[in-house]
């Protein structure tokens, strides 16, 4: 199998399994109403559903510049009137939006650098609202250990791609958003085997 099979196969059986937890997680985290950004949008399979779920809150995608085309259409074909139009993000550059309400990515850390993992905690802290939560899913280790053979398989890809990839242990990342300000809030484990990290900007 493929790096690329193998992460289909993850983000499918996550969307089927994981998606209402997360929404009913995210509608009791986030306010009654403000902006959520989320980070690495990929092709909008989670911002258009949330959207859609929860329309008290107003969402803006963002991605990588040379991945905007395909999530720009996505995003406009949806014509959800709480849905921003996406805009570029890198989170080793200066971030082009100031303030936020919530912020949510998916998938995203294990196919960052570490140092990339850094650059977004410490942007996060810049733009997200003191009391607002950051939710972080997606697959991660505990202490070294993996949660599934798959998740175990996908680590060794990514790393034999770039060892400077692969999948986070879930203690390393809240260490790094302890020390930008962040407080641990929830810590739950999906029913995909996933991981679901929320911290509240101190």
């Amino acid at each position: 199998m493929t790096i690329q099979a193998l992460e289909r196969r993850v983000r499918q059986e996550a969307g089927d399994l994981v998606l209402p937890t997360v929404v009913e997680l995210l509608g009791a985290v986030y306010p009654s109403r403000g902006l959520v950004l989320e980070i690495g949008s990929g092709l909008g399979q989670h911002v258009l559903e949330l959207a859609r779920q929860l329309p008290w809150l107003r969402w803006q995608p963002s991605e990588r510049p040379r991945f905007l085309g395909a999530l720009r259409l996505m995003t406009a074909t949806a014509r959800l009137p709480n849905l921003l139009p996406p805009i570029p993000l890198d989170v080793n550059q200066p971030w082009p939006i100031r303030r936020a309400d919530g912020l949510f990515s998916a998938n995203t850390v294990h196919v960052m650098p570490w140092r990339a993992v850094e650059a977004l905690f410490a942007g996060a802290a810049a733009a997200l609202v003191q009391g607002g939560c950051f939710c972080l899913l997606g697959p991660f280790s505990r202490n070294g250990y993996f949660m599934r053979r798959e998740h175990r398989q996908f680590d060794a890809m990514l790393r034999a791609r770039d060892p400077g990839l692969g999948l986070r242990d879930v203690g390393g990342v809240d260490a790094l958003a302890r020390a930008h300000g962040f407080a641990l809030t929830v810590d739950r484990t999906m029913p995909d085997h996933s991981v679901a990290l929320v911290w509240q900007r101190r």
